[in-house]
């Protein structure tokens, strides 16, 4: 196991925030600024930050955008805290790169808990993506690609819809059914990309696409080549793949997508819709947070 790092120029923060954690029984290291945290991550294995925003010289966003560069999520989480209550600012650290965020004054069992969580995916993640060993490189197909996917679960990279149009509570096709799916596909194209998988439910079972009663895969394909088209346009395409693949004895729909430079909106009605990932979920941003989102990235 690595090092909780823990960056804030308040010593007393420091040494409250070490304690505690080193009661739970992790191992911490401390820096005191932006510079100083850059230094130990380059030098040590840190399994997870802990980064205050509010810092002079080099202010913890700095410090989170700098990090990025050359960790991504997966490999090192980072949490920020903040003492702010401003959406737009948590926004602007979501958007840079962050895992999580917490307000001062600091509730630690609620900070314990996220910090436990985002280690935990972590390391469930880093395990399924690691490769088999030196030598021989092992293709992983599409069908173990999605059950090493529904192993982990739900995150910020990865999400599961039941259906593609039918309302299963409903028992009926429901617009509101296709808007939720696009709307992650978005919010991937705007983010750090991810997959969607589609005939899966949230807690992994497998369902299969069934109940969307299409008359075969070329019908079931050719509805999704269009609700790209009309929810979002088909200048994305090249940033958007997706196929039917078998896993055990149900057709799953792979839905995998790559950032997009520039920003995605979703096509609803006479609006249209900019959506984020933050954590397992996607979220509507207004044109206020678009435009910080944005900036930020």
């Amino acid at each position: 196991m690595g090092y909780i790092l823990v960056v804030d120029d308040e010593e007393l923060n420091l040494d409250m925030l070490t304690r505690r954690l080193s009661k739970k029984g992790y191992e911490t290291l401390q820096a005191d600024n932006g510079a100083k945290a850059l230094k130990l991550i380059e030098d040590n294995d840190i399994d997870l930050v802990l980064l205050d925003i509010r810092m002079p010289i080099m202010d913890g966003n700095q410090v989170l955008k700098t990090i990025r560069k050359t960790h991504t999520p997966t490999q090192l989480p980072i949490i920020m805290v903040t003492a702010e209550v401003d959406s737009s600012s948590m926004i602007k650290s979501l958007g840079l790169g962050a895992d999580d965020y917490v307000t001062k004054p600091l509730d630690f069992p609620v900070l314990l808990a996220r910090l436990e969580n985002k280690l935990s995916l972590s390391k469930s993640i880093k395990k399924k993506l690691s490769g088999v060993g030196s030598g021989t490189v092992k293709k992983v197909s599409d069908s173990d690609k999605i059950k090493s996917i529904i192993a982990v679960g739900e995150n910020h990279t990865a999400e599961f819809k039941s259906t593609l149009r039918w309302n299963i509570h409903a028992g009926k096709m429901g617009k509101e059914i296709e808007i939720a799916w696009m709307k992650t596909v978005v919010a991937f194209l705007n983010t750090d990309g991810g997959t969607l998988l589609v005939g899966v439910a949230d807690d992994g079972e497998l369902l299969g696409n069934e109940l969307d009663a299409f008359k075969n895969d070329d019908k079931y394909l050719l509805h999704v080549n269009n609700s790209i088209k009309d929810f979002i346009g088909l200048e994305y395409i090249s940033n958007i793949q997706f196929d039917l693949v078998k896993v055990e004895d149900k057709q799953i729909l792979l839905v995998e997508c790559k950032p997009h430079k520039e920003a995605v909106f979703l096509k609803n009605g006479n609006d249209d819709e900019f959506y984020a990932r933050f954590g397992p979920s996607s979220k509507k941003l207004t044109t206020k947070e678009v435009l910080g989102y944005m900036m930020s990235k």
